[in-house]
């Protein structure tokens, strides 16, 4: 299968998931709430199994292209964030029940989704991206590398696939596990604060962290090298084990174990800031030096990438709960 194919399996399935979770916002699953527990869960677990497939089929298609398109592919990802909290934005405005933000919400990804399918199947009459596939020989996209293969590029990119792993494992110990739950230090649970109750978690806490999400990627220039490496390991532990620990003691509720330490909005708000641009810049800055690095072993080393932060995450996400339960 080549990798347009590729890319429409996987949009094809996430179209459809789309379809279904929209038409369930309008379905009454009071009377068979089992069995809708179950659908749910089955669709979350093949897109789980589809979102790899299409992070390594992307990885592999970008790299057939000069790095510029790596930078471009970064970034956009992260926009992508901005754009889709901005979404959720408006649906909070303009929605007056959750009924109707939910549908302004998933119609409007469901809309992107199809508009993506449609520009993907379009790109084989691309003149730029048919010049770089017949130059990156696209067939090689198709060929099943050996285990001793992927084991001779790991050794060149060892630093690299560490620090992608210590980033990608404590993911899950931070946002949004943990900072979906921070509230304002003026949230009344009323509703009756815009601010406080309505908007303080979609702006303090997923705009402030997508919009620093971008300004990590701008950033995220430099090129790893084996003798530099090691300050860069070093502080990829120290930005995964005390610094991304500070938001358990922010103002995280309900909680019944740690203190609040950090009850301010302003002390929460610079936190996640810090956290958003470094967790940012360290993945421009692995993902853009693996080209440099990796030279004609690049997809390789790509999908190698890609493999190691979905096994980390993997191996991590049961510890979730444990987070929250901490607090």
């Amino acid at each position: 299968m080549d990798v347009r194919n590729r890319f429409l399996l996987s949009l094809c399935f996430l179209c459809i998931m789309f379809s279904l979770f929209t038409i369930f916002i309008v379905v009454n699953t009071d009377t068979w709430q089992t069995m809708f527990f179950i659908i749910t869960m089955t669709l979350f677990g093949i897109s789980s199994c589809f979102h790899p497939f299409y992070g390594m089929t992307n990885v592999a298609y970008l790299s057939k292209f000069p790095t510029f398109y790596m930078e471009l592919n970064i970034l956009g990802t992260a926009i992508s964030g901005l754009f889709s909290t901005i979404l959720q934005i408006v649906s909070l405005t303009v929605g007056h029940t959750s009924t109707q933000i939910a549908m302004i919400y998933f119609c409007s990804g469901l809309v992107i989704v199809i508009f993506t399918l449609f520009l993907i199947y379009i790109m084989k009459y691309s003149a730029t991206i048919q010049y770089y596939l017949e130059n990156g020989k696209e067939e090689g996209s198709n060929q099943i590398y050996t285990l001793k293969e992927y084991w001779e590029v790991a050794k060149k990119i060892w630093f690299i696939l560490l620090i992608i792993f210590i980033n990608s494992g404590t993911m899950n110990s931070g946002h949004p596990n943990i900072t979906n739950l921070v509230v304002s230090e003026g949230y009344t649970g009323t509703g009756q604060s815009l601010w406080n109750d309505k908007y303080f978690v979609v702006v303090a806490t997923y705009l402030l962290f997508d919009i620093f999400q971008i300004i990590g990627r701008l950033c995220g220039r430099t090129v790893l090298k084996k003798k530099t490496a090691i300050y860069f390991i070093l502080f990829a532990l120290f930005r995964s084990f005390v610094l991304t620990p500070l938001l358990w003691f922010c103002n995280a509720q309900p909680r019944s174990h740690l203190p609040v330490l950090f009850p301010h909005d302003y002390q929460y708000m610079i936190i996640l800031a810090i956290h958003s641009f470094t967790g940012s810049a360290f993945l421009a800055i692995c993902f853009l030096s693996i080209p440099f690095i990796a030279e004609e072993k690049t997809e390789q080393a790509l999908i190698l990438g890609m493999g190691v932060s979905t096994i980390s995450l993997t191996i991590t996400s049961p510890l979730s709960p444990v987070y929250v339960n901490l607090l």
